[in-house]
């Protein structure tokens, strides 16, 4: 018996496979931006270790863990992580499709479908390894169950609708903008049918139960304003946001001058108000309190975050056109077959166009070009993770990226909280500019007209060194710093050095603190260890130097070093005679606790000083 498939189920299918197509197309063509790598990153590690990194996310966990177990079977390639949102986008197109045919007819349904299919802003954001393809996706999903609800009102229809919605406000933050709107449509509907509403607000308030656990993650996320970098909204902004939705100008004309046609001939009236305020709701009371709230007080404005609503949009079109078709279908159908077309060309541009940061190209280029004891700075701080994913996939994987690259590679940032930019400016490493004085240094700055803290990092370099070469690769700017030779340089390393070598002993010990310090050092003591992959390990092999392991807490007997030898702790050098190297001891406090050690488990012997160089000896 051969099965005979429905005119509208081969359309379906075939719309289905064309946004499949669209959505593959070009999947890889751009490497990872910072938000890609973020979400990747965190969902790497084990189950515990991704789920302490979303609590410092500013979006609820849902994505990251699905990410999570997608990753664990499918790796981290662009491919393979992109592809998790393409499925998403495919559904969409599907669930769109079943949501427009509940709403109004089969034929809207498969204009609905094809608009989705076609949309260049939902291809673009199903070929991104970020959580905005799942969230329109459950926001359809939750509409989908809600009218399924108010057709039917059971428990096994509520169920479903609580059971996505979960699932929605697991997702994204501005979910809370769907269920408020759908929140007024049932106010709306039922105003005073008490029974009806008592029922529906019970299963919110299980809703709302079962999204407490996650509240106080959500109060502490809100207190890091990861939002303050977003701008004001404007009507520009609104305006790009609603030529993003269409994908282009032609296609908002014609959806505008369709609006028109069916005001003057009084179409409308023939539509159910019942489903165009559902409709309405859906899409003007989350704008107005993202737009309200916004220019009040912080932003939260972005088109990505608004994304939710294009189905609602999409819809209205969708309808439109099958209610022109009524009347005259070749020109209903010529009018949506250049929708499509329009969508198609705008999709072309889309998929040729380089919009991501281009990290895989810098990452290659550094590689390439950088030497073995040049510095790579990389601004701001936190695009060491879409760099590093290319350049050092093991660094990338640890726990502390910033850690791994600044040791294996001495690749690092300012600090977070650093006031950009003087000499004593900190990096991640707790370690002052002035410290790479004398190092060749790499500076990678992202949007440097956006980001102004990077002019000032520039700016610094460009007056301490000598600018050698520059390249741009899209928003990303690679400049490179010739260093500057040591003549005097405040403290006076050279008689500190000469010091040493006449007093200290082969057997002594000579601890430098901090312990960056130990490349000023070495460049007036021993040269040669300045051209090692480590100068510490050169410095501790060679000649017995040391210092405290950056990330240790003076000082106990338990504390760390940077000793390679497999004594890695103060308490193992407690018998041996010690030279104490105090650098700006004023500046740096921790040496006080280094110096109170000694002082405590040793005898003092003898004390000099080098402008702002102390330097002890302990026996």
């Amino acid at each position: 018996m051969r099965l005979k498939l429905k005119k509208p189920i081969i359309f379906l299918i075939l719309i289905l496979f064309l946004g499949l197509s669209l959505r593959f197309w070009g999947i890889c063509s751009e490497s990872y931006w910072v938000d890609e790598s973020i979400s990747i990153k965190q969902a790497q590690g084990d189950y515990s270790q991704a789920f302490e990194a979303i609590k410092d996310d500013i979006h609820p966990p849902l994505y990251i863990i699905l990410l999570h177990f997608w990753v664990k079977f499918f790796g981290t390639s662009e491919l393979s992580s992109r592809f998790l949102s393409l499925v998403f986008g495919v559904l969409s197109v599907w669930i769109m499709y079943l949501l427009s045919r509940k709403l109004f007819s089969e034929k809207a349904a498969l204009i609905a479908a094809a608009l989705m299919a076609f949309s260049p802003i939902m291809i673009y954001y199903s070929q991104e390894a970020r959580n905005y393809s799942l969230f329109v996706l459950l926001a359809l999903l939750s509409f989908y169950f809600f009218i399924n609800y108010i057709y039917k009102k059971n428990y096994k229809n509520q169920a479903a609708y609580c059971f996505f919605s979960l699932l929605l406000i697991y997702t994204h933050i501005f979910s809370f903008l769907i269920i408020f709107a759908q929140n007024i449509y049932i106010l709306y509907r039922y105003k005073f049918k008490i029974k009806k509403l008592l029922n529906w607000f019970a299963g919110q308030l299980i809703l709302l139960l079962l999204f407490m656990p996650w509240l106080p993650i959500l109060f502490r996320q809100a207190h890091n304003k990861m939002y303050s970098w977003l701008p004001k909204p404007d009507l520009g902004m609104l305006a790009k946001t609603v030529i993003d939705f269409f994908g282009n100008r032609l296609n908002l004309s014609i959806f505008l001058i369709l609006i028109i046609v069916i005001i003057l001939t009084k179409k409308y009236k023939q539509l159910d108000k019942n489903k165009i305020f559902f409709l309405s709701s859906w899409i003007i009371l989350p704008f107005l309190i993202v737009l309200c709230y916004s220019i009040i007080f912080p932003s939260l404005y972005h088109t990505r975050y608004m994304l939710f609503v294009l189905p609602a949009i999409l819809i209205i079109f969708s309808l439109l056109i099958e209610r022109i078709s009524r009347k005259n279908k070749f020109f209903a159908y010529a009018l949506l077959f250049i929708v499509i077309i329009s969508s198609f060309v705008s999709i072309v541009n889309q998929v040729n166009n380089t919009d991501k940061d281009n990290w895989r190209v810098v990452s290659d280029f550094i590689e390439k070009n950088a030497k073995g004891n040049d510095v790579v700075f990389i601004d701001p701080f936190y695009n060491q993770y879409p760099f590093t994913y290319y350049y050092d996939k093991q660094c990338f994987s640890e726990s502390d990226t910033y850690a791994c690259n600044n040791n294996k590679h001495r690749i690092l940032s300012l600090d977070s909280l650093a006031e950009c930019c003087n000499a004593a400016t900190l990096t991640y490493g707790q370690i002052g500019l002035w410290d790479y004085i004398i190092r060749d240094v790499w500076l990678v700055s992202l949007k440097p007209g956006l980001y102004k803290g990077n002019y000032s990092l520039f700016d610094y370099f460009n007056n301490s060194k000598r600018l050698v070469y520059s390249k741009t690769v899209g928003d990303i700017k690679l400049d490179y710093f010739k260093g500057v030779k040591i003549k005097h340089f405040e403290d006076n390393w050279q008689d500190a050095s000469d010091f040493i070598q006449k007093n200290s002993k082969e057997d002594d010990f000579i601890f430098i603190e901090p312990y960056n310090y130990q490349e000023i050092f070495a460049y007036y003591h021993d040269k040669e260890c300045l051209n090692k992959s480590s100068i510490y390990s050169c410095n501790f092999d060679m000649h017995n130097i040391l210092s405290l392991n950056w990330q240790a807490k003076c000082c106990n007997d338990t504390t760390k070093l940077s000793a390679t030898d497999g004594k890695n702790q103060l308490g193992d050098y407690t018998a041996k005679n010690v030279w104490l190297i105090d650098v700006r001891p004023e500046l740096y406090n921790r040496n006080y606790s280094l110096f109170n050690y000694f002082n405590s488990s040793k005898r003092l012997m003898q004390t000099e000083r080098f402008e702002y160089i102390n330097l002890y000896k302990f026996e």
